[in-house]
């Protein structure tokens, strides 16, 4: 397996290497380098709360093609200024001169260090690298900003699960602490992956990002090491399947998603208990309410918009139940063949749906089974011959619809409640129904 070495920095070692902590060495998961782990450790258990650095292998598949160069990023932290930096200002690389900037907590310990520029206007904006520590002198925080945005990767250290919401949640609750945050910007926004992982370097979830949005598959795991859940987003959106797994690997859920909709079946019951509706339906849009705050550890929130349409096959039962309906929409738009039937099982219509209008041919049946009209809809218009018949099936009424003007298609209520009414023909005059 290829991996790649990079640097994180400055982790404290009162708690990165407590006697007997074991190093994890999983596939799929980012572990400590047993020989940087021993050479910091300097052969015995260490108590102390200084720092040190060490290194986490990341697998080649983890992040992007081409991670970005964390070695300039994670150093010791500095404590005073490195000797070159005379009078607390140095030359950036691009000419610009950078200050740094010391904020300190009552007991005089660092609490924040970052390197300032000015803009064109004379503003101070962070530029270069920006760290920040507790009181106790464990560091919190650290990664680059340009141009007062943060770039490159970022880690954040949770020494304690009280410390972010999110950490008392599942997963999170399942493994040990203290936790660390670690994702990659582009122009202020999360750019790449943000990934969180325990005590032991161990992934316990991983979503990915373009130009601050959701892209992608994310996916959080057991403390067992297999997958709880795996998503994909598109442009922000669920798009796709969403399966989530029991710990012992077994699937829990499978779920498919279009353009943050639910795409799921809703089914109806009567009051005796039997089906009464069943069908597919795209649930209201699951949008954006609040954008994933890496700093705070917040994921994205969603709040539902909009509301439910029916969306691929659909079917509807008589109470005794017999089917009285199937056929399918797109959008709460009837599309296809549409098929009604009596409560007794004789078939009452039929006909064609072309975008939510009537087009083709279309046919009516009476209880008995004779049928009783038929006729031809073009783009929801009634079209060329239409022929009536009597319960006796002898024709009542025949006429040529084709390019007709004046005549009207009348449609009285059915005694079969579910069934579409039967159209009846009426002269532009006497506009009177023809009976049956």
């Amino acid at each position: 397996m290829i991996r790649r070495h990079v640097r994180v920095a400055s982790l404290t070692l009162a708690w990165a290497f407590v006697p007997g902590l074991a190093i994890a060495n999983e596939p799929n998961l980012a572990d400590v380098n047993r020989a940087e782990v021993a050479a910091a450790k300097g052969g015995g258990p260490l108590q102390s709360t200084k720092t040190a650095d060490y290194v986490i292998q990341l697998d080649s598949d983890d992040d992007a093609p081409n991670p970005p160069d964390l070695s300039r990023n994670f150093g010791p932290p500095s404590g005073d200024m490195n000797d070159e930096l005379q009078d607390g200002s140095e030359q950036g690389t691009k000419g610009e001169e950078v200050e740094v900037i010391k904020e300190r907590f009552k007991n005089g310990s660092i609490k924040i260090e970052r390197e300032v520029t000015q803009d064109q206007h004379g503003n101070y904006v962070n530029h270069g690298s920006w760290k920040m520590w507790d009181e106790r002198g464990q560091l919190v925080a650290q990664g680059q900003y340009q141009n007062g945005k943060r770039t490159g990767t970022w880690v954040r250290w949770y020494r304690s699960a009280t410390e972010a919401d999110l950490l008392g949640k599942s997963p999170y609750q399942q493994f040990i602490g203290p936790f660390i945050s670690q994702a990659t910007f582009v122009d202020g926004q999360l750019h790449g992956t943000w990934t969180i992982y325990d005590s032991k370097m161990h992934k316990i979830s991983q979503w990915r990002f373009s130009e601050g949005k959701r892209e992608g598959v994310s996916t959080s795991w057991h403390a067992t090491g297999k997958k709880m859940r795996e998503v994909t987003y598109r442009d922000g959106d669920l798009d796709g399947r969403v399966t989530e797994w029991k710990p012992d690997g077994s699937v829990r859920l499978q779920e498919e998603y279009q353009k943050g909709r639910k795409l799921a079946e809703k089914v109806i019951h009567h009051n005796g208990g039997s089906k009464k509706s069943a069908g597919m339906f795209l649930f209201a849009k699951e949008e954006e309410k609040t954008p994933d705050d890496w700093w705070q550890c917040k994921p994205h929130t969603l709040v539902k918009t909009g509301r439910d349409e029916r969306h691929g096959k659909a079917f509807v039962w008589h109470p005794n139940g017999q089917m009285q309906l199937s056929g399918e929409y797109e959008h709460d738009v009837q599309v296809g063949m549409f098929t009604w039937w009596h409560a007794s099982g004789q078939k009452a219509l039929e006909g064609h749906f072309d975008h939510g209008k009537q087009d083709g041919e279309w046919t009516w049946w009476y209880p008995s089974g004779q049928k009783s009209i038929h006729g031809e809809y073009a783009h929801g218009n009634p079209t060329g011959r239409w022929t009536w018949w009597k319960e006796d099936g002898k024709v009542a009424q025949s006429a040529d619809l084709s390019g007709s003007e004046g005549v009207v298609i009348e449609t009285p209520p059915t005694k079969e409640p579910g069934v579409p009414p039967a159209p009846r023909m009426s002269s532009p005059g006497a506009r009177q129904p023809l009976k049956r």
